[in-house]
């Protein structure tokens, strides 16, 4: 009966092991949260690294979206402008584009 019980001890100690070694937050367990072995802190500064990347390429990204938007924009105006003075010249108005009445 003991030797049981020790056998189904063994087998769960195995199997924590087994699953903590899956784990890859497991081996931060058991410790304060801020202390890391040095695998661990290279793991964490080479993600840093990575995301700090990342943060760089979307931020020239976002900068080369508004300089487009900002093109487009200005692009817009101007053809909504040209647009106005051309259906003003055909109705026979005074135009934006011009200095006078149009005929």
């Amino acid at each position: 009966m003991a030797n049981e019980v020790i056998g189904e001890l063994e087998d769960q100690n195995v199997h924590a092991k087994r699953s903590q070694r899956k784990n890859c937050s497991s081996s931060i367990q058991g410790r304060r949260p801020h202390v890391y072995d040095r695998h661990e802190m290279g793991k964490l500064n080479e993600k840093l690294i990575c995301l700090k990347d990342k943060y760089a390429r979307l931020e020239k990204k976002l900068e080369d979206e508004r300089a487009k938007y900002r093109i487009l924009e200005f692009s817009s105006t101007r053809l909504y402008s040209e647009l106005i003075a051309t259906r003003d010249a055909l109705r026979g108005g005074w135009g934006e584009g011009t200095s006078g009445f149009t005929c």
